[in-house]
Order: structure tokens, then sequence, then C-alpha cells
């Protein structure tokens, strides 16, 4: 999106929010970075150490915990992908 972006703003008008569309794409990326390069592998490191299911575990167990704790930090991250999806979308959708 940022190439088209910048495709668009260079071959013709500068689209309208041109600067804000780019930083939201651009913050939505860092998002799916941070997600799939750093909490999923803590998380797999999690899953390696336990050697089966983490649902197995008890519920007081620091390493449930800890990854109860990054499976709804990795879902916020990829709601925040989406609502800034769908923010991109009707922006789109209004400018035509």
């Amino acid at each position: 999106m940022l190439v088209a972006l910048a495709a668009m703003a260079r071959l013709g008008p500068r689209p309208t929010g041109y600067v804000v569309r780019s930083a939201l794409v651009a913050s939505m990326l860092a998002g799916v970075l941070y997600s799939g390069f750093v909490v999923l592998a803590r998380i797999d490191v999690i899953q390696s150490d336990v050697g089966g299911m983490v649902s197995s575990l008890p519920a007081t167990d620091t390493r449930r915990l800890k990854f109860d704790q990054l499976h709804q930090l990795s879902t916020r991250l990829m709601m925040l992908n989406m609502a800034g999806g769908l923010v991109l979308l009707y922006w789109q959708a209004r400018a035509r």
C-alpha cells in the first residue's frame, strides 16, 4: 500500500490525507512485524518449553499466564490492523 500511495502521489495529484494514510499503513506494517517476529517468537518458546498443549497447564502456571498475555497482545495487534484497514477502505470509498 505504501508503494501504491507513493505511485498515486507521483503520477497524479497527491491523494487527500497522503501523509496520514502513509503513517497509518506504516504503523500497521510495524504492528504486523512486531506481532510476527517478537510476540510469536516468545509464544513459540513457551510452547516448546511446555512440550504439549499450553492449555493442559494449571491456570496458575506462570508459563500459561505469560502465554495468555502474549496471545491477547497478538489478538489486539491484529484487531488494530483490521480497524486500520477498515479506516483506509472507508477513506478510499469516500474519496470516489
